[in-house]
């Protein structure tokens, strides 16, 4: 899934939970998006390749379960309130794994249970990875969400003014 995918899909969850439970601020969802795409973190590795560096395998642990729970566990560490850190990181990469197990990966698939198996194969394979209709559907949903939420905002604020 393409980056602005694995972005939108925490926001859009985020903010409509947020119409419900008021408590949920906009750093929640920022940590929830966070999430989302640590489980990329190996992108990283392009970097150390552009730079000469061999990365081989070293960064591969990273995309999978266990690798994003020990980075958010580590990250989290930076925030005063760890276990809520700690949990909206996990709910954000959990986001990304949901979307990436929906592609039809050249290379296999997922490793879900590293560090026992080290087996590329859990996918659904329902999109292809070259495929924009996510990107699309996903970039309109949270325009359209984000457009009524200013509109709303903006009614709001008028109702007040007259309340006053």
């Amino acid at each position: 899934m393409d980056w602005l995918v694995h972005l939108l899909v925490p926001w859009i969850g985020g903010k409509l939970a947020q119409i419900r439970y008021h408590e949920l601020s906009d750093s929640y969802i920022a940590l929830l998006m966070l999430g989302a795409v640590l489980p990329d973190i190996g992108a990283v590795g392009y970097l150390l390749q552009w730079m000469g560096i061999n990365h081989g395998d070293i960064l591969l642990p990273f995309h999978t379960l266990v690798g994003s729970a020990l980075v958010a566990a580590l990250v989290s560490l930076l925030f005063e309130r760890r276990v809520r850190a700690f949990s909206l990181l996990v709910t954000g990469f959990l986001t990304h794994y949901a979307l990436d197990s929906l592609l039809a990966h050249a290379g296999g698939g997922m490793a879900l249970l590293f560090p026992f198996s080290w087996e590329f194969g859990f996918q659904f394979g329902l999109v292809p990875t070259s495929s924009w209709v996510p990107v699309i559907v996903t970039a309109t949903a949270a325009t359209l969400l984000f457009v009524s939420l200013r509109l709303k905002k903006r009614k709001l604020l008028k109702l007040s003014r007259t309340a006053i």
